[in-house]
C-alpha cells in the first residue's frame, strides 16, 4: 500500500497535460482534448469536456440550503487517471 505522499506522486505522473487552479468560483483547466472536467459547490455539479486548450470554468452556481455549500473543487478525468481540486483531491491522496 502507498502513503498519501507516494500515492499524490503517482497520480502527478500518471496525469500529464492536465492543470487546475481553483480561484474563488472559478477554475482554471488545461486538460488534454475530450478529458471530463467535473466541478461541484457543495451538492451541485456540473461536467464540462476540455477541447485541449488551457480555459477558466466557472463553478456552478451554489444551493445555499445545502449545509455543503461552502464546498467546492473540481476533478478532471482522462483515461482511467484523475486530478482533483479541494474535497474529491483530500479524499484521492488518502485511499489509494
Amino acid at each position: 500500500m502507498l502513503s498519501p505522499d507516494r500515492y499524490c506522486a503517482l497520480l502527478a505522473e500518471r496525469v500529464i497535460c492536465v492543470h487546475l487552479n481553483l480561484q474563488d468560483a472559478a477554475v482554471k483547466v488545461a486538460a488534454s482534448p475530450d478529458s471530463a472536467v467535473r466541478l461541484w459547490i457543495g451538492a451541485t455539479t456540473t461536467l464540462r469536456i476540455a477541447d485541449g486548450v488551457e480555459t477558466t470554468l466557472l463553478l456552478p452556481p451554489p444551493d445555499p440550503p445545502c449545509p455543503s455549500a461552502g464546498n467546492s473543487g473540481a476533478a478532471v478525468f482522462t483515461g482511467g487517471n484523475r486530478l482533483a481540486t479541494g474535497r474529491i483531491g483530500a479524499h484521492a491522496t488518502i485511499h489509494p
